[in-house]
């Protein structure tokens, strides 16, 4: 709720956070990356405000874990 309310630009570095932080997550604790990659597929749709190309890397990304 609290990230829906939350402007395009803040959207954007919510995406570019997102980016940043999987790839390390999944490479180094692959229990924990099965919870976090579940919540942000979750939280995709209300980052979809932000940028477009950060919101395509990061769904492809993110959908590509499953």
């Amino acid at each position: 709720k609290h990230t829906s309310d939350q402007s395009p630009e803040c959207k954007t570095i919510k995406l570019a956070d997102l980016l940043s932080n999987v790839p390390s997550i999944i490479a180094n604790d692959p229990e924990f990356a099965k919870v976090y990659v579940a919540e942000k597929l979750d939280l995709l749709p209300v980052l979809k405000a932000g940028d477009s190309v950060l919101w395509t890397r990061a769904s492809e990304l993110l959908n590509g874990y499953k």
